[in-house]
């Protein structure tokens, strides 16, 4: 990460996880430039603590474009910035968001319009400008993402340390989550038996009871 020193560029990340950790997500998106310390911000529902997925970051050092669609992990996520930095999907323009763009295609046609091989609105698969191949991961052509070659050092450089550690965490949570578990588990059977012990008991006395009023009688 480093201080603003010059042009800021803001980006907004959706669709990502709520559970993936800041780290992680300042590991992807620094392949689009340099992360500013303390910028990265998590979105929030109105008048709520409940977390969208959204995030907020800034960038020095950006690249001209940074893609809309791209992936983090094994997730798919969208991505916006500012200072002209977004490409509009119609027309490849990057002055005017693509929901002001004159090239949009109505709702009835956007379905017909789609690459889905790049996920482009620009064209069609036959008209695609990339190789039959399209890794989601490094975002290389050639290969696909399950024989992905590119190693994580590659991939996010300086912040591949940080990204394992938070792998790892996240697998210690997991494994964590699920000892409670058997514990809840465990705790909650034994509530059982300790409940079928006193309707056993509860019945006994109520059985006693009876005998006794029945020899009363007699």
């Amino acid at each position: 990460m480093v201080d603003v020193e010059q042009e800021v560029t803001n980006v907004t990340i959706k669709d990502a996880p709520c559970e993936m950790s800041d780290i992680t997500i300042c590991g992807h998106i620094s392949k689009f430039g340099d992360v500013v310390h303390g910028s990265l911000r998590r979105g929030l529902i109105k008048d709520t603590n409940i977390e969208t997925g959204t995030r907020y970051v800034q960038l020095t050092n950006c690249v001209p474009i940074i893609p809309t669609a791209t992936k983090f992990g094994r997730f798919s996520v969208r991505v916006f910035a500012d200072n002209n930095r977004t490409e509009c999907p119609y027309c490849t323009k990057t002055d005017h968001p693509s929901y002001r763009c004159t090239n949009k295609p109505s709702r009835q046609n956007q379905a017909a319009r789609k690459c889905y091989r790049c996920n482009s609105t620009a064209h069609t698969i036959k008209d695609c400008p990339h190789s039959e191949k399209l890794c989601y991961r490094c975002g290389k052509e050639g290969h696909i993402q399950r024989d992905c070659q590119t190693d994580d050092q590659e991939m996010y450089g300086d912040y591949v340390h940080d990204i394992q550690e938070g792998r790892d965490a996240n697998k210690d949570d997991s494994f964590t989550e699920d000892n409670n578990t058997e514990e809840v588990i465990i705790d909650l059977n034994k509530t059982t038996e300790n409940v079928i012990d006193l309707n056993k008991t509860t019945e006994s006395v109520i059985e006693k009871r009876t005998l006794h009023s029945r020899f009363l009688k007699q």
